[in-house]
């Protein structure tokens, strides 16, 4: 039985990189508040998709951070000609803003995850 680190990484590469892509075509620079609502949703999911995780796949998911920033950033460079000179203080934004709201909805997940799973 897995314990869902792989889905947890996989799923805080793609929530950092669809926060970037989808603000970029909305002209949601502005609007910070996307990235932690998308947090604590994907991390209340977890819970959902492996009965086994623990809290550790909170950590996986900001493990995640610093991958998908310099994905996106390589893109960026390579496609959009867009250079991000303050990539690091991105990866810093984005731990600093996303750790609590990924454990309330970790928590939450835990809470509700046997109620709605079916036997």
């Amino acid at each position: 039985m897995s314990r869902g680190f792989l889905y947890s990484f996989a799923l805080g590469m793609v929530v950092v990189i669809a926060c970037y892509r989808i603000g970029a075509r909305l002209d949601w620079f502005d609007a910070f508040w996307v990235g932690p609502c998308s947090f604590l949703l994907a991390a209340a999911s977890i819970p959902f998709v492996f009965s086994r995780s623990n809290w550790t796949c909170i950590f996986v998911m900001l493990g995640a951070i610093p991958f998908a920033v310099i994905s996106d950033a390589v893109y960026d460079f390579f496609m959009n000609r867009i250079d991000r000179n303050l990539l690091p203080l991105e990866i810093v934004f984005w731990w600093v803003i996303t750790p609590i709201p990924s454990v309330i909805g970790y928590g939450l997940g835990r809470y509700f995850a046997p109620f709605l799973k079916t036997r």
